[in-house]
């Protein structure tokens, strides 16, 4: 009996051990380390002229007169991001709480990359419009 005992407590520790030895995830050879996808996007900040961050300003991305394609609202640092669109020249608007419209026409787009667009808003005594190449930042975008 001590026998039978012993040798079934053996085959009971090496299947354990076998089991817990070979008890790996499968993957795929060809499986390839996972990336993030790069953004095609249009960020930045909306500062007031005191150059202080302003909050909940709604922008909008137009591809043409009416056709809105993305917005957003801006954080507590005044930071905004719009994404989830195609490259070409979109027109960005920016209501803000004057109810006063700022519009930029011609902002590009190009695949995977982030069109700058740092704003700051004075107040106007009417709507303002703008050309992208006319206030285009001269220094790169980079996120923090």
């Amino acid at each position: 009996m001590y026998l039978i005992m012993k040798h079934s407590i053996i085959l009971f520790v090496s299947l354990l051990f076998s089991c817990t030895l070979f008890a790996q995830e499968y993957q795929p050879e060809t499986s390839a380390p996972s990336r993030k996808k790069p953004k095609t996007a249009i960020a930045g900040t909306i500062k007031n002229a005191r150059k202080i961050p302003m909050q909940s300003i709604k922008v909008f991305v137009y591809k043409g007169e009416t056709d809105i394609v993305s917005s957003g609202y801006t954080n507590e640092k005044g930071y905004y991001e719009t994404s989830s669109f195609q490259p070409g020249e979109y027109t960005v608007k920016v209501i803000y709480p004057s109810f006063r419209r700022l519009v930029i026409t011609r902002v590009p787009v190009s695949y995977h990359k982030v069109t700058p667009l740092y704003l700051t808003l004075n107040e106007p005594l009417e709507d303002s419009t703008f050309i992208y190449s006319d206030i285009a930042p001269t220094r790169a975008y980079t996120r923090r």
